[in-house]
Order: structure tokens, then C-alpha cells, then sequence
């Protein structure tokens, strides 16, 4: 079975005949509940490494699972003329599939490139029957979780709100110190957050609020 985000490209899982689209909070697609995979097209790829934060996606790939897959669709040599050197470049895919951090991950990542999004999705289709036999990933028990996987946990579920990257993950926790917390948090309190402004508090709001209704305060912000 193929677990794909209800966020990738239609254009992609439309090749497939058989998944399940459901919302992920770490990583893109799921196969058979073994493997995980991080999908970029080329241009995302290197400004996530321009940026840093290809860094901390791949840190909690190879926390949860024991062989993710960082797949890139497109020519990334193309896309890093004149914003990165070939050196850098270089430098850090050898980052990249090495053991990413020492403290407390389970693996390394896997990368792979692809031409076009049809050769990925022949990719996860052979994949898929590939797999099929192999024994499922379990978790970590929650008493296992050391404070360095609680915190990548706590990254992974809030850089699942739309617009939010780790920068404006570490300034909610910094502020509100739980996830708990920033749930209960007023848009005026989010918005009050460095980085973070009235726009996208009212989302990260809605998006922990969602069904419970609103009081006549917060519909007025």
C-alpha cells in the first residue's frame, strides 16, 4: 500500500492506481509502512539547502525511520548555477547520506534523482511490490523517546501547518513551550510571536481549532 500526503501534485499519484491519501506530518509517501520518502522537484531541493531547512527534515527522517529516501525530481546541477557552488553542492549531498546527526538517529538517508515526476511514480510503483513482504516499521515506544525525539516530534507535527518553517517552529516553542499551549493560544497571542503576524496566526489557529467553533473575540481579529 502506497500512503501518499494529500499535498503532493495530483500529477504524480494520478500514475498510480492504487493509494490512500491521507494527511502526513513527516515526509511524503509511505510504502507498505517500511520505507518513508521526502519528494523535492530540483529547485525546492536547493533552496531547502540554501535555506537550511532540507537539514532538519532529513534529521527527522532518520529519527523515525531506519531507511528514508530523499527523492529529487530534475536536473540539480541546472538549478544551482549561480546560487551555489558545485563544491557546496557536492559537500552537501556527501552530508546528506551520511549519518545525518549522531544524537539519536536511527539511520541514513537514502538519495535517489529522477528525470521526470512519471519515472518517480514507476519508482514507487515497483517499490510497492518490492516491499510488500517486508516487515513493517514500528515506532519507538513513547518511554523510549529520549528529549532530543520528543523535540523533533514537536517540529515535525508544527511544520505541517502551511507556511510555517523551523524558524517560526523554534519562536512558538520558545514563547509557548508546548504544543499544548500554542493549541490554546489566541490569534492575537500567535501573532504577537516573532516572525509569525496576524495572517498566519489566524491559520495556525484554525488549524488546532478547527470544529470547535469560535468565540465572538476571535472572529474578529
Amino acid at each position: 500500500m502506497i500512503i501518499i500526503d494529500d499535498r503532493e501534485p495530483e500529477k504524480i499519484y494520478s500514475l498510480i492506481r492504487e493509494y490512500d491519501l491521507r494527511r502526513l506530518y513527516l515526509g511524503d509517501y509511505i510504502i507498505n509502512n517500511a520505507i518513508i520518502i521526502e519528494r523535492k522537484n530540483a529547485s525546492d531541493f536547493i533552496n531547502s539547502l540554501i535555506t537550511k531547512h532540507l537539514k532538519s527534515q532529513v534529521y527527522r527522517l532518520t529519527k523515525a525511520y531506519r531507511n528514508p529516501v530523499l527523492a529529487i525530481i530534475g536536473n540539480i546541477y541546472i538549478e544551482a548555477q549561480e546560487r551555489i557552488t558545485r563544491q557546496a553542492l557536492i559537500a552537501q549531498l556527501a552530508s546528506l547520506t551520511s549519518r545525518h546527526n549522531l544524537e539519536g538517529a536511527r539511520g541514513k538517508v537514502s538519495l535517489i534523482t529522477f528525470e521526470t515526476d512519471y519515472d518517480f511514480a514507476l519508482y514507487l510503483k515497483y517499490l510497492d511490490k518490492k516491499t510488500i513482504d517486508i516487515k513493517p516499521f514500528t515506532n519507538p515506544e513513547l518511554d523510549d523517546l529520549d528529549k532530543s525525539d520528543i523535540n523533533a516530534v514537536k517540529n515535525a507535527i508544527l511544520c505541517s501547518v502551511p507556511n510555517l518553517g523551523d524558524v517560526l517552529v523554534k519562536n512558538l516553542l520558545r514563547k509557548f513551550g508546548s504544543i499544548r499551549n500554542i493549541g490554546n493560544a489566541s490569534v492575537k497571542e500567535l501573532s504577537d510571536v516573532d516572525g509569525v503576524g496576524l495572517k498566519k496566526a489566524k491559520v495556525i489557529f484554525k488549524v488546532f481549532n478547527l470544529g470547535k467553533g469560535l468565540d465572538k473575540n476571535q472572529k474578529t481579529l
